[in-house]
Order: C-alpha cells, then structure tokens, then sequence
C-alpha cells in the first residue's frame, strides 16, 4: 500500500459524503472518502433514490391503465395520435380522459383545502398559494379544450401576483379542528 497524504477525510460515501468530497476537491484539498460498502449509501443504492423510481413507475403504468379505460393506447401517446397539427384538433377521448383527470385533482384539492389551516401559520400562506395557482393551470387547460399538445397551461405572472394577497386573507384564519 502506498504512502498517501490526503487533506480531509469524509466518512461515508452517500449523498452528503460524496458531495462533500467532491466540495472539498474544488476548494484545493485532496479528500478521501471512506465507506465500508458502496458510494452514494442506502439512498442511491436501495432507499429513496431506487424507491422513488419504482413509484414513479409505478405512476406510469397506473395512467397508462386509465388511458386504456378512455381508449387511448401507448402507442398514440407516443407517436402523438391524439393530436392533428393540421386542423388543430384534440381527439375527444383524451378531451375525457383531461376531464377525468381535472375532476380528481380538484377532489384532491378541495381535500386539501379543509386541512391548509390546521398547518402552523408559517406554512399555511405558501400553501394557499400553490392551491390557487394549481386550480388557475386547470382552468387554463379547460379553456385550452384540453389541448395540452400545442399550448401550454399558463399563468402569467402577474396574474399570480394577484392572487397572492387572496391566498394570504384565507392564510390568516387558524383551524382547531
């Protein structure tokens, strides 16, 4: 074994171990990273980072099996069937199938809503905030007629500037549920 001289040492290769050797290499100082199985730990390894993408299939495969309940297969999502450039057209199927999806996220939503003021009040305003914007890019997508293919769900900024002070009144009111 070789007589080497490092500056620092970092004890454990996962993701703040590797990201502070790596910090510590740009800074000037030779580091060595000690970890007793592999580099980037549990987390990159087995935990969040292998987990995440199995649920994130998993995810995809769920919506690919509700676009086969409106008729909508794979491979139109992917060579782009649902939409005809030529007379600016979105299939009806996809039109109920954006129906359906927008009714559950403002299910989802209106969940929400009854618990943002059980929140500390630090976090209840920012909350507020994504709920109102979130709702305004499903209105967008309804006014679009689903036509997520050649336009974009947009809320300008302004607009969300607006909505702010709106999101702060309705922060204001603490619930002791």
């Amino acid at each position: 074994m070789t007589d080497t001289q490092f500056d620092i040492a970092v004890i454990g290769g996962g993701p703040g171990g590797y990201v502070a050797a790596i910090r510590a290499a740009q800074l000037g100082l030779k580091p060595v990273v000690i970890e007793r199985e592999n580099l980037g730990g549990i987390c990159l390894n087995w935990g969040c980072i292998p987990t995440k993408a199995l649920l994130r299939a998993a995810e995809l495969r769920h919506s690919i099996d509700e676009m086969a309940d409106f008729g909508i297969t794979e491979e139109e999502i992917v060579r782009g069937g649902l939409y005809s450039p030529a007379t600016g057209k979105v299939d009806d199927r996809w039109k109920a199938f954006m129906k359906f999806q927008i009714a559950r996220a403002r299910e989802v939503f209106a969940e929400a809503e009854a618990g943002v003021n059980c929140l500390h009040a630090d976090a209840r305003w920012p909350v507020w905030s994504a709920l109102d914007v979130y709702r305004n890019i499903l209105d967008a997508i309804e006014e679009n007629d689903y036509d997520n293919f050649s336009q974009r769900a947009y809320v300008p900024k302004m607009k969300k500037l607006l909505m702010l002070p709106t999101a702060w009144q309705k922060a204001q009111i603490a619930d002791t549920m």
